[in-house]
């Protein structure tokens, strides 16, 4: 809740590609230090920490994107992004329990891979991504509070903002609490998976026609 509209306003005033590579490095840190978790408030806390950098990368990503591309073609960048993040979530959900963990030892490890690999796309982003063109160059960015009360002045701003809390709160309702009722139901660890891959699955192939059309 804090820190998407804070990624928002730094990626306006300091430029997008920098603001995403802090995230992307910051949630390796923080995602790998939740493989040091050894009670319930020490997950809480170190989730809490990756959950308030990593929702940064997708509204930086979505400026970059709006930045480099216009019209027909922002939809289907726009697609082409929503579609690899399903992936990304189906790999995820197919892999970590079921290979990952057994392979690395433990769910510890495998927050440390993920934590690593996140961290050195963050530098790879940083040493091959050009800066987005700015659009306006030139023109000072309003301060944060200034910005802040033109866009709640605007009803549909808050319209989408309505929609996407219940789609976001629902999804991710969905993902977090369907593997452990189907374990409790008696499915496999690897059955389990298979059914989150399989809904993320469904998200990536729909993602670029519904772009396409938008």
């Amino acid at each position: 809740i804090f820190s998407i509209p804070a990624a928002g306003f730094l990626a306006d005033r300091f430029g997008a590609r920098k603001v995403l590579t802090v995230a992307c490095l910051l949630a390796g840190i923080f995602g790998a230090l939740r493989g040091t978790a050894d009670s319930f408030f020490s997950l809480t806390l170190t989730s809490l920490l990756f959950g308030m950098i990593s929702e940064a990368v997708p509204v930086t990503v979505i400026k970059m994107t709006s930045l480099w591309f216009y019209g027909r073609g922002l939809g289907t960048a726009q697609g082409i992004i929503t579609a690899c993040v399903a992936g990304g979530m189906m790999i995820g959900s197919m892999f970590s329990a079921t290979l990952l963990s057994p392979w690395f030892g433990g769910w510890h490890y495998v927050m440390y891979f993920y934590g690593g690999l996140t961290f050195f796309l963050g530098l790879l982003a940083f040493l091959t991504m050009p800066e987005p063109p700015r659009r306006g160059a030139g023109i000072r960015p309003p301060a944060p509070l200034a910005a802040l009360k033109h866009v709640l002045k605007r009803g549909n701003v808050w319209l989408i903002a309505i929609a996407m809390m219940a789609f976001a709160g629902s999804n991710k309702g969905v993902m977090g609490y369907l593997p452990l009722y189907l374990k409790n139901s008696g499915w496999t660890t690897a059955g389990a998976g298979g059914a989150m891959a399989a809904l993320n699955a469904a998200g990536m192939l729909a993602a670029i026609p519904f772009t396409l059309l938008s």
